[in-house]
């Protein structure tokens, strides 16, 4: 009898951790959810050091240290009408972040912000950054706690 108990308890326990590791691996771990587009995540440093990764594994969570979203400006206006600069003030209100200063580079024009409720940032012109969106003419990228690559 007891080495039947023993048995269940070892099944019961089994199936504990395998329905905790489906959970985790269930769980939407991107901060930019709600934009689709091309996805990448840095793992192990913040950044263009990272090994860069379109898709996790399980394993991968716990080393994610920054994530970019790119996507076509279309496709996240949805037919709105809306400038450079108010694309960027939205995402910055979806994210409670506050623009800090911005560059124009090519056409591109980039937004750096900080959130204060990420813990992860890094230092730019003396300001702590962990929110970098880059709005070009036909392209939307946006990153934390910086885009790495391109743009």
């Amino acid at each position: 009898m007891a080495r039947f108990r023993n048995f269940l308890c070892t099944c019961l326990a089994l199936a504990i951790a395998l329905s905790c590791c489906i959970l985790v691996k269930s769980v939407n771990c991107t901060r930019f959810a709600d934009i689709q587009g091309i996805r990448s995540y840095f793992l192990d440093s913040a950044s263009s050091q990272g090994l860069q990764k379109n898709s996790l594994s399980l394993f991968d969570l716990a080393r994610v240290k920054g994530e970019s979203v790119q996507t076509e400006l279309s496709a996240y206006t949805d037919g709105r009408v809306l400038s450079k600069e108010e694309i960027a003030e939205e995402i910055a209100r979806k994210y409670q972040a506050e623009i800090l200063f911005r560059e124009e580079a090519n056409g591109i024009v980039c937004y750096y912000a900080y959130v204060s409720a990420w813990s992860d940032s890094v230092w730019l012109y003396g300001q702590k950054v962990n929110l970098h969106v880059a709005v070009g003419e036909t392209c939307l990228s946006v990153g934390t706690p910086m885009i790495f690559g391109g743009y």
